[in-house]
């Protein structure tokens, strides 16, 4: 009598199916292009005050000293934000913590284009720093998390955006100056940019 090959006794082995790793809220292109987005975005915002020095400092009368302060406030900010943003995304996850850091930004930016006086602008600036360190570090989390098997290379790009961004500031700013453009508009405009990049983030689910 034939044996089928497939009886209890069988020693055959039903190899599984592949698992293709998807990145939740619609799949990884969505969420993938949302980093680069963002680090775009914090790239471009590093650079958005000392492109616009020379007007921010007439605009408020303010010497180099008062720009070295605000540097410090944004930079320490930023620091805070980061280790902060390393924190609460083990207690409230990427899906809280990535849009509120975003809001945060954008929040500091349109500040900083409203801002009546110098004291608001470095205000702004630090509020800013301190969403721009929780999207960096958040979106790295969600990165080296989901590119289990490339994450060298995922990294590199997401940093590259940073980089692409933080080099198009000085240029698009230096055109639009050029141009007779106030200053305060770049920064109201980067905020909207950012408010829509975070109002995406909360439609996905991390």
């Amino acid at each position: 009598m034939a044996h089928s090959g497939y009886g209890p006794h069988s020693h055959h082995r039903v190899t599984p199916a592949p698992v293709v790793e998807r990145l939740p809220g619609g799949g990884s292109g969505g969420v993938t292009a949302l980093g680069y987005a963002s680090f775009i975005l914090v790239g471009w915002g590093a650079l958005l005050i000392p492109s616009l020095v020379p007007a921010i400092e007439r605009d408020f009368a303010q010497p180099d000293a008062g720009v070295g302060v605000l540097y410090l406030v944004s930079a320490l900010l930023f620091v805070i934000g980061s280790l902060a943003s390393g924190y609460l995304l083990g207690r409230l996850g990427r899906g809280v913590v990535l849009p509120v850091a975003a809001f945060a930004m954008a929040a500091g930016l349109g500040l900083e284009s409203v801002a009546p006086t110098w004291t608001v602008f470095v205000v702004g600036a630090g509020i800013g720093g301190l969403g721009s360190g929780g999207v960096e570090v958040g979106m790295n989390g969600l990165f080296l998390d989901r590119f289990h098997e490339d994450r060298g290379r995922a990294l590199s790009r997401l940093h590259l955006c940073f980089s692409l961004g933080a080099l198009a500031a000085p240029l698009a700013i230096g055109a639009l100056v050029e141009m007779g453009v106030t200053w305060r508009l770049p920064f109201a405009a980067t905020s909207a940019v950012v408010v829509a990049v975070g109002l995406l983030l909360v439609k996905r689910d991390f």
